[in-house]
């Protein structure tokens, strides 16, 4: 793999919210482009390299609580379409965040295990339990070299449906 062209990545990292008013109706999107992107948003069933994480997920040099704030307490009390709303800008964010770490050198994962014990976790870190919702833990730590191979995937027709279920 060569090295990320980090002036690239930031530029789309940045551009991201002005796609929106950009975008073009008209044009058809082909189902093979669809697949392509598709591939690269698969997750990976490795248990062996979550089980690794696991292990040593205390060693991570930094950790990012990504949290959403609801002006009126945590999002569940809130309708199914505002808390969609939260929840996806804090993944994009999240994301845009292990994106630019990645064009740096460093080595992230999205992680929610620590979600079943998200009070106790915000006890930990000082957090307001009753006003703020954790929505992850990512680690963040240098990689050892960037010779990363592609994930192994599920085909792509076991999880995508066409116009139809």
């Amino acid at each position: 793999m060569t090295a990320l062209d980090r002036p690239a990545v930031d530029h789309l990292l940045t551009t991201t919210r002005a796609v929106r008013r950009w975008l073009d109706f008209t044009r058809p999107v082909p189902h093979l482009v669809l697949e392509e992107c598709l591939r690269n948003a698969q997750q990976a069933r490795v248990m062996a390299s979550a089980q690794y994480l696991a292990d040593h997920l205390h060693e991570a040099p930094v950790l990012v609580v990504p949290c959403i704030l609801p002006p009126d307490g945590r999002c569940e009390t809130f309708p199914v379409a505002l808390q969609a709303s939260w929840w996806s800008s804090i993944a994009q964010a999240g994301w845009s965040f292990m994106l630019a770490a990645r064009a740096r050198g460093l080595g992230t994962t999205w992680t929610t295990l620590h979600l079943l014990f998200e009070e106790e976790a915000a006890q930990l870190l000082s957090l307001p339990y009753a006003e703020v919702n954790q929505a992850g833990l990512i680690p963040v730590a240098y990689t050892q070299g960037i010779n990363f191979s592609p994930a192994r995937r599920a085909p792509l027709d076991t999880m995508v449906h066409w116009e139809t279920w």
